[in-house]
Order: C-alpha cells, then sequence, then structure tokens
C-alpha cells in the first residue's frame, strides 16, 4: 500500500483479476457442459456410486466452493482494484453463476421431493422375491429406488436439510430393519440358488421332495409378503434356517464324494513296480546301461501285500463316506421310489471309482510325455494338447506337482534373461556401448537387442498366463511376476535413458559434422577420399530404424537430416564415383603419359579444390557442381583408358608373330595321326612356296602398320594433344619414341622366333 511500492506492483492486480474471471469462466463452462450432458442422459456426470439428488448437491457445492473462495478473497483486498469495470464484471458473472447453480439445486430437489412418495409406496409394495421360470434360480426385489432414498436421506441429514419428505422420513427411520431384511434374505438366496446350481442330476431325486418344501415356503415370499408387510422378519429368519440347513449337508455329501475321488487319485503317485534305476544314487552322472533300469521283483509280495491292505482300507474309508451321505441327503430306504434313486447313486459313485482306476493310467501317459519335454515351449504344448483333461479333478490332482517344474522352468528363463542385460550392462561400462550385432547402429542395435531379450522371457510369461488353475496364484508365481515387472522396467529405463542420451547429442554433433567439407587430399600421393563423417551415416541408419518402429519422439535434427536421406545417397554414389576415377588415374598412369594429360589434371584439381576447402555438406546446391564434377573427371578416366587398351593392342599387334614362324618344315605337313619314327629327309625346309609366304607376311605387316598409326592417332584424341603447343609437341615426341620402342621390341621377338627355328 506504500505509494512507491504500490505503484511498481500495481499492475500485477490486473494478472490477478484475469485469473479470477478465468477461475470464474471455467465453473461457467464446467457448469453448462453439465448440463448438456443431463439433457442428454437425464442427469449430470457423477462420480461412481452416488446417487443423482445426493451426488448432484456435493458437486454444486464442490463446483461452489471453486469460484467462491478465490472470489471471496479477492473482495477483500482493499485498494482501487475491486472497483475497477474489470472487477465488476467479475462480481456480475459471480452472481450469474451462483443462481444459475441454486436455480438447479432447487429444480432437482423439488422434482425428486414430489416423486419420492409416490416412488417409495409403489416400491414397498412389492413382493420380496422374483424367481427366474427358466432355471428357477431367485432373486431379491428389493427396488433400487428404495435403496437410492435411503441414501439420499442419509446424506441430506449430514447436510441439515429441513426439507427432507415425510415419506422418504418414514422409510429411512426403518434403514436397519430393512438392512437386516436384506442380508438375512441374501443369505438365504444365495444359499438356495447354490443348491440349485450345484445339484448334481443323480443327487436332485433325493432332495427333490425337500427343495419342494423350500418352494412351498419361498412361494408367500413370491406372491403375498412385500416390504412394507409387518412381522415379516420372523419369516425370513425361519426360511434362512431352513434352506441353509439343506444347503450344509447337501455340501457334506460333495466333500465327501471329492475325498472318494481324492482316494482314488493316491495311487497313481506310487506305482507298484519299482526300476533298479530309481534306487540309484542321485549323483551318479556315468549313463547307465541297459542293465541299470531293469523291473525289481525281489520284494514284489511285500509290496503287494502293502498295496492290498491300502486298497482294503480305502474300501472300508469309502462305505463309511457312503453311509454318511445317505444321513445328509435324509435318504428313506421305504420308499420305494427314493430307494430306486439311491440305487443310481450309488452306481454314479462306482463308475466315479472305476473311472478312478483309468484316470491313473492317464495321469501316468501325461506325466510321461511331461518329463521326456527338452523345454519350456515343449511343456506349454503338451498342457495345451491335453486341454481340458488336464482340468478334470482327478487327472488335475496327480498331474499338478508338473507345475511346480513348470514354474522353476519360467523363473529359470527369467533369471537368464536378468543375467545377460546385467552383463550387457557390464560390458556398456566397460566400453560405452552395449555388445552388438556387426554393423549395427548404437541406438537401433541396442533397440534390436531390447526387443529380442523382451521376446525372450515375455512369451513364457503369456503362456505360463493363460493356465487357467490356481498355479497362477501361487506365492512362486506372483515372485516370478515380481520379477518379470523389475526386468521390465529396467529394459525400459535402459532404452529410455539411451534414446535421450542419443536425442541430447545427436543435434549438435550432425550439425558439426554437416560442415564438414565434402572430400579430403593425402599429400603423399595426392589420392582424394570421401569425408561423409560416419555419425551422419550413423543418424540416416538409426531413424530408419526408428521410423520402422514407429518412434514418435526422434529429435527434429535427426529427421531433417533423414528427409534429405536420397539427396545425401546421390551425393555420396557421385561423389565415390568420382573419387574412385580420379584416384584410379593417379594410380595407373605412366610416366609418359603423365605429361600430356597434366594441365587436365591441373584443371580437375581446381575444380576438386573446392570440395577440399570451401563446400560442405550442408551447402545448397553442390548437387549440380558434384554431377559436373563427375563428368569432368570421369572423361578423362574414360578416355585415359580407351588409350591404355590401344597400347595393349599394339603389343598384341607385335606378338602376333613372334608365335608363327615364316619358315615351314615338312614335318609338319605330315598327319597328325603317324606313330611310326621319323627318319631325317622328313624334317627338311620347305621352299617351294616360299614366295608366297613372304608376300603375305609383308602384307600383314603394311596392314598391321596402318592400325597401329590408326590407334596412335587416336590417342592422340583421346589424350587431348595439341602439337601446335612446343611443349605438349616435344611429350608426344617423347610418347611416340615410347611405341617405336615397344614396336622395335616386337620386331626383335619376331627375328628371334625366326632364328630359333633353324635350331
Amino acid at each position: 500500500e506504500r505509494p512507491k511500492i504500490h505503484h511498481v506492483f500495481a499492475h500485477n492486480y490486473s494478472i490477478l483479476i484475469q485469473q479470477v474471471e478465468r477461475e470464474m469462466d471455467d465453473a461457467k463452462e464446467l457448469f453448462d457442459r453439465q448440463m448438456s450432458y443431463q439433457e442428454e442422459h437425464g442427469s449430470i456426470q457423477l462420480d461412481r456410486n452416488m446417487t443423482k439428488v445426493a451426488g448432484s448437491l456435493l458437486w454444486a457445492e464442490e463446483l461452489k466452493q471453486r469460484y467462491t473462495q478465490p472470489m471471496e478473497q479477492f473482495r477483500q483486498l482493499e485498494n482501487e482494484t475491486t472497483q475497477t469495470p474489470e472487477a465488476k464484471r467479475i462480481e456480475e458473472k459471480y452472481n450469474e453463476l451462483d443462481q444459475l447453480i441454486d436455480k438447479f439445486i432447487e429444480s432437482l430437489y423439488k422434482e425428486w421431493a414430489n416423486n419420492v412418495s409416490e416412488a417409495s409406496k409403489f416400491n414397498l409394495n412389492q413382493y420380496l422375491i422374483t424367481r427366474n421360470p427358466k432355471n428357477h434360480l431367485i432373486h431379491l426385489n428389493f427396488h433400487p429406488q428404495l435403496e437410492t432414498v435411503l441414501r439420499e436421506v442419509r446424506y441430506l441429514e449430514i447436510k441439515d436439510r429441513k426439507d427432507i419428505p415425510q415419506a422418504a422420513l418414514d422409510i429411512y427411520k426403518d434403514n436397519d430393519t430393512y438392512l437386516q431384511y436384506i442380508n438375512n434374505l441374501n443369505y438365504t438366496i444365495a444359499s438356495y440358488n447354490k443348491i440349485r446350481e450345484t445339484v448334481a442330476e443323480v443327487e436332485y431325486p433325493l432332495i427333490e421332495r425337500q427343495l419342494q418344501t423350500i418352494d412351498q415356503q419361498l412361494s408367500d415370499a413370491e406372491n403375498k409378503l412385500t416390504w412394507s408387510t409387518s412381522g415379516i422378519g420372523e419369516y425370513i429368519l425361519r426360511t434362512r434356517t431352513v434352506v441353509f440347513d439343506l444347503e450344509q449337508r447337501l455340501q457334506k455329501s460333495k466333500n465327501n464324494i471329492l475325498e472318494i475321488q481324492t482316494i482314488m487319485a493316491t495311487w497313481s503317485k506310487s506305482p507298484l513296480y519299482e526300476r533298479s534305476s530309481a534306487r540309484g544314487g542321485g549323483g551318479a552322472t556315468e549313463k547307465q546301461t541297459s542293465g541299470d533300469n531293469l523291473l525289481i521283483l525281489a520284494d514284489l509280495d511285500e509290496r503287494l501285500n502293502k498295496r492290498y491292505k491300502e486298497i482294503r482300507e480305502a474300501g472300508d474309508r469309502i462305505h463309511s463316506l457312503v453311509r454318511d451321505n445317505r444321513q445328509y441327503l435324509q435318504v428313506d430306504e421305504n420308499n420305494s421310489a427314493i430307494s430306486e434313486n439311491w440305487k443310481a447313486y450309488i452306481e454314479y459313485i462306482d463308475e466315479m471309482i472305476t473311472d478312478g482306476f483309468y484316470a491313473i493310467v492317464q495321469c501316468r501317459i501325461a506325466n510321461q510325455a511331461f518329463a521326456d519335454c527338452n523345454g519350456l515351449e515343449a511343456m506349454f504344448k503338451l498342457i495345451n494338447i491335453f486341454g481340458s483333461l488336464l482340468e478334470r479333478p482327478k487327472i488335475h490332482h496327480v498331474f499338478a506337482h508338473n507345475y511346480s517344474i513348470l514354474i522353476q522352468q519360467v523363473e529359470r528363463e527369467m533369471d537368464d534373461a536378468k543375467e545377460l542385460f546385467d552383463r550387457q550392462m557390464s560390458y556398456q561400462e566397460e566400453h560405452g556401448s552395449i555388445q552388438l550385432d556387426r554393423n549395427m547402429t548404437k541406438v537401433a542395435g541396442s533397440l534390436l537387442w531390447a526387443e529380442e531379450l523382451k521376446q525372450r522371457y515375455t512369451q513364457p510369461m503369456e503362456q505360463f498366463r493363460q493356465l487357467e488353475n490356481e498355479t497362477t496364484q501361487t506365492p512362486e508365481a506372483k515372485r516370478i511376476e515380481e520379477k518379470y515387472n523389475e526386468l521390465d522396467q529396467l529394459i525400459d529405463k535402459f532404452i529410455e535413458s539411451l534414446y535421450k542420451e542419443w536425442a541430447n547429442n545427436v543435434s549438435e554433433a550432425s550439425k558439426f559434422n554437416l560442415n564438414q567439407y565434402l572430400i579430403t587430399r593425402n599429400p603423399k600421393n595426392h589420392l582424394i577420399h570421401l569425408n561423409f563423417h560416419p555419425q551422419l551415416e550413423t543418424v540416416l541408419r538409426e531413424v530408419r530404424y526408428l521410423e520402422i518402429k514407429d518412434r514418435k519422439d526422434i529429435p527434429q535434427a535427426a529427421l531433417d537430416i533423414y528427409k534429405d536421406n536420397d539427396t545425401y545417397l546421390q551425393y555420396i554414389n557421385n561423389l565415390n564415383y568420382t573419387i574412385a576415377s580420379y584416384n584410379k588415374i593417379r594410380e595407373t598412369v605412366a610416366e609418359v603419359e603423365y605429361p600430356l594429360i597434366e594441365r587436365q589434371l591441373q584443371t580437375i584439381d581446381q575444380q576438386l579444390s573446392d570440395a577440399e576447402n570451401k563446400l560442405t555438406w550442408s551447402t545448397s546446391g553442390i548437387g549440380e557442381y558434384i554431377l559436373r564434377t563427375r563428368t569432368v573427371v570421369f572423361d578423362l578416366e574414360q578416355r585415359l583408358q580407351k588409350s591404355k587398351n590401344n597400347i595393349l593392342e599394339i603389343q598384341s599387334i607385335m606378338a602376333t608373330w613372334s608365335k608363327s614362324p615364316l619358315y615351314e618344315r615338312s614335318s609338319a605337313r605330315g598327319g597328325g595321326g603317324a606313330t611310326e619314327k621319323q627318319t631325317s629327309g622328313d624334317n627338311l625346309l620347305i621352299l617351294a612356296d616360299l614366295d608366297e609366304r613372304l608376300n603375305k607376311r609383308y602384307k600383314e605387316i603394311r596392314e598391321a602398320g596402318d592400325r597401329i598409326h590408326s590407334l596412335v592417332r587416336d590417342n592422340r584424341q583421346y589424350l587431348q594433344v595439341d602439337e601446335n603447343n612446343s611443349a605438349i609437341s616435344e611429350n608426344w615426341k617423347a610418347y611416340i619414341e615410347y611405341i617405336d620402342e615397344m614396336i622395335t621390341d616386337g620386331f626383335y621377338a619376331i627375328v628371334q622366333c625366326d632364328l630359333d627355328f633353324f635350331r
């Protein structure tokens, strides 16, 4: 409030006004959205489990508090800010919104108060339960509207509303009574429906009359008694007792049946026979011979007697359980109809015992097949093949121990993946990157490795989760889940850390490398080399892989480079072509050829100097320069190569006559198949056609001379020799002398060939 400070600080009040007004506008927008939602759905959007009136009142209070609190604080400012036109506009918005919310609350409450009396009266006159005629299951018939009324009144009393309708208060005063009725009825309904849903076909005839008696008692709740009927509490409690008694007796009989099934599964775990390998030491590592796996028959009698004793004891126990079931099911054997049903029940148990023996055989096959599995994939495949067979109680009881082996294998796979991850992290600490496949870039290779590692332990984990039994709920399974989640988080953290580091550095590194010159030159041998930094090539490969993986957060600097990927590839290809041609000229040009092309080479070097000292990869329009340079260099390389090919042809021409001498001997014209020994007269010189052969040889030499002169003229064009230039003219004479010497050497070789013929 001090003048100087206030003068400097005053502009902040306008910001404060804007924030308060924005809060008011946000609240108004939220109110409008809720009103639109109410027009479409009949109620505003509420939190889950909130009733219409209570939820709407709670929402309205919270919305009011949201914009009222800053408004009250704003009003407490003791300066001219609260008197500005903007402040008055906020006051108008506040009052308008306050009136809208009050109108909404009163309208909603009035509608509810007008309807609650009639709706409550109608719903209190509904019967206690209803029955589904298809499956005979029963359901509570306490209408949700009544439950809603109780919850609305509870909330309104907390808010101390004085105008709660009397009809709603009358229902709410019996709230505890209704809750007691509902709990007892729900207990009765659950027990009755459990009987209906779980009673076996063979059990139903034995309890049919008892169930009919219960249905007669329940008919009052279905057709006579309503929630407004007085004294229904005693009826509800009595019905619950009767239904619960039958449900408990039926459950005990079922438990006895389960015990019989357990007894039948006992012997499938311990075979009657044993093999010698089973009694051997568990630590042996040597390969067993065929004699190590023989049946042991020495104590067979003892084991047979023991097994017979177990079966007799099991038989006595089964008979005892059957007698108990007769009591639980209240079987009256004096009733002929019930007696026949009881016989069917006994046959059902006999069949169960027979199936038990079959199940023992089947379980042995399943257990043996599981033991022969060579890995997790085979184990899961076997379980899928057996399918629902393994879910049968008897077979499941015997096969269940294999699931612990499966859990161990899944956990081992998880531990192996974690160990591999730790090794790679140690390698990264030492070398700066994980160990990658050949030619893989750091980021792309690391992402690929992480994906493959994830797939390695995720696939068995997903298969394990698909097992539909209690195995997935054991402490061991939960431990595996924890390891899976931990490893998943570690790999995700590794990927994000690696990617973040690359994303932070790629911009600066790319900018630096794009400003490098196109080529470099070796000062010793004058050969040139491409100067496209490997980091740039790496960026292009990284982005290509990341786009394949549909990453959305690729740095813009990397994308800017990658969008010119095809252009860079074209530049590189053309430059590589240029470099290869240029270096070929430098490496293959002969000493006698160099003076003839020296000026052309100097012209090319001047053109290449821009790529060495001026042009960078970020320079615009370098494509035309690169293409032009390639054309010039390639032209010289091709002309030089053609001239070299002509020299090779001259050498080939001069070598022609050194292979065939001018003279012949009579033995050369003889038949090729003669086997008799030749005489001295058979090897005389043939001089009859000497003139003809001389004329032919002179003609060949003249034609060769014309061809050589033609090749030399071509070379003068290829090497672009200007004979008007004295320096070039001297160099050309040296080149001609080089060719003359080559021809002279050729004639010496011809003479040598002919002289050798006379030996």
